[in-house]
This record gives C-alpha cells, sequence and structure tokens, in this order.
C-alpha cells in the first residue's frame, strides 16, 4: 500500500505543502539554502513543477560525490526579499531544521531569528539585518562551526554600520546631484557674467542686495558649530563650552547618546529626503525635527 491512514500527519503550519526534499539535499551537500527557496510560492512551484526546474551537477565538498540539485537561479534573489516573505521562510526554515538537524543547533537558528526579528528599528535597518541573515547561514551551511557570541554580535553591528554609512553616502550624492541641477537651472538664464552685471548695475555693495551673497555665512560644522568640516570634527563640547548633541562615528553623523543615525542631506540641506526615516531628520546641533544645522537657527 502506497497511502496508508497511519502515514497520514495532522494539520500543522503547512496545511498545502511540507519541506520540498530538494531542499534538504541542498543541505547535505553543503550549499546554502537561500530563503526565497521557502516562500510561499517558490515552495508552490517546487512541489508543482518539480520536473520543469533546472538542474544543476554539484561536488560535494568532503567526499567529493558528483549529484544533481536545483539550480537556485531559477528562483528571485535572496538579497532582494520582502520583509513579508522573509518572515514567512524562515517559519518553514526552521520547520526544515527541525527535520535535518540537532536540537542543539535547531535552537541556535531559532535563537538566530529571534534575535534579529526583535530588532527595535527592524524595517529600517532590515538591508543590514538581511545581508547578516544571509552570511551567516551561508558560513554554516557551508561549513559547520560553533557559535562565537563575541564575534556574532561585533560582526552584527559592523554590518549595521555600514548600512548606515551607505545610506548617507547615497543622501550625500543625492544632494550633490541636487544642488548641481539646481545651479544649472539658475544660471540657465543669466545672460552677462556675474562681475559685468555687477559693474553695471553698480552692485557692488552687497548691503544694496535683496539676497546676501552666500559666502557671507561661514562654513559651520554640523556637530561642534566651529568653521571646519564634520568628517574632520573630534569635538565633544561647543565654543560656548557645552555637550555637542551629535557626534562622528567615521564620516558618518549620530546622536552622542546611543548612536543613533541622523540624516545628512536633512541637515545639509533643511530638506526631508526621500529617504523613509523620517526620525532621522533632526537638527545634529539641537536635536529639533522642526530644522536642519544648516538653517543655523538654533546657533
Amino acid at each position: 500500500m502506497i497511502f496508508r491512514v497511519r502515514d497520514e500527519k495532522t494539520d500543522g503550519l503547512y496545511t498545502t505543502y511540507d519541506v520540498h526534499p530538494a531542499l534538504s539535499e541542498l543541505a547535505i551537500n553543503m550549499c546554502h539554502i537561500p530563503l526565497t527557496l521557502l516562500t510561499t510560492e517558490a515552495t508552490r512551484r517546487l512541489f508543482t513543477e518539480d520536473s520543469a526546474i533546472k538542474k544543476k551537477q554539484t561536488v560535494h565538498r568532503v567526499t567529493k560525490a558528483k549529484t544533481w540539485i536545483i539550480d537556485i537561479s531559477e528562483f528571485p534573489k535572496e538579497s532582494e526579499i520582502s520583509i513579508g516573505d522573509w518572515h514567512a521562510a524562515w517559519r518553514r526554515f526552521i520547520f526544515l531544521m527541525s527535520k535535518i538537524a540537532e536540537k542543539p543547533v535547531i535552537k541556535r537558528w531559532n535563537d538566530h531569528y529571534d534575535f534579529l526579528s526583535s530588532q527595535e528599528d527592524f524595517d529600517k535597518d532590515f538591508s543590514a539585518i538581511l545581508r547578516f541573515d544571509i552570511e551567516q547561514r551561508t558560513s554554516y551551511f557551508t561549513s559547520p562551526h560553533t557559535f562565537s557570541e563575541d564575534q556574532y554580535y561585533k560582526r552584527f553591528e559592523r554590518l549595521r554600520i555600514n548600512a548606515i554609512k551607505e545610506d548617507i553616502a547615497k543622501e550625500r550624492e543625492s544632494f550633490r546631484m541636487e544642488r548641481s541641477q539646481y545651479s544649472s537651472r539658475s544660471n540657465k538664464y543669466q545672460p552677462y557674467a556675474r562681475d559685468k552685471l555687477s559693474t553695471s548695475n553698480n552692485f557692488s555693495d552687497h548691503s544694496k542686495s535683496f539676497r546676501p551673497p552666500r559666502n557671507d555665512l561661514p562654513a559651520i560644522c554640523f556637530i561642534c558649530k566651529r568653521d571646519h568640516k564634520f568628517p574632520k570634527c573630534d569635538e565633544t563640547t561647543t565654543p560656548e563650552g557645552k555637550q555637542t548633541y551629535a557626534k562622528r562615528i567615521e564620516r558618518q553623523i549620530v546622536k552622542r547618546d546611543g548612536n543613533n543615525p541622523i540624516c545628512f542631506f536633512f541637515n545639509a540641506s533643511n530638506k526631508r529626503c526621500e529617504r523613509s526615516h523620517t526620525d532621522l531628520h533632526i537638527c545634529s546641533l539641537c536635536g529639533s525635527p522642526d530644522h536642519g544645522a544648516c538653517s543655523r537657527k538654533c546657533l
């Protein structure tokens, strides 16, 4: 008999499909299992289109035996998985581990998921969380190793900071491009050179101009209010002797208390950037959400 009542499973988390055997084959051959193979859509496809999914030959890292495994390039990139799919895939991943791993290993990955999913700024930090998650699972599945708590948390913090730095770099580039476009538009309709216009109209006295030139205002550090650029600032107090609201970690501005990042674009332009992190849109000099440091409202 092929189907027996005693072999039937009770309804559990997965009411339609179990975990496909192809995933266990990846684990047996010490290959990384992308979470994009564990989403609801991927699971349905594995079971209903099994014969149509491309396979490739691989060599076991230890035994050197040749075998066929599914070609993961047939599925979406794991680095582009959505937050909702990530959570759903992780539930299936734990279910998979319960079938192929010992209890201490299952607990290790349960704790890993709990740590990541409980991050206070999960949505905002998801790119760093995903990068760390992929790195940790890839490292373990391709070469199983013991857990080092110190290295684990240090690596997570490093990737989180790197992600923040990348966001700041993108904001700076966006700000630079916007300034460049504004400069092009503002000069487009000027028929005369600025010095000729000034001479011919007797506007050499800046006090008569309705808009003072930009160089009337000296440069200001977004951390300590002094006349230098913030990437070189190591000051802890303002010229008035008060503790600075922000500080520098490498080339990024963060709050002195807690090291939470502060949006550079907002402070440099006094406008909210297009990124979805309104909580970072605060003045790096005083912490107010009403203005950026460049407005000098709090000086």
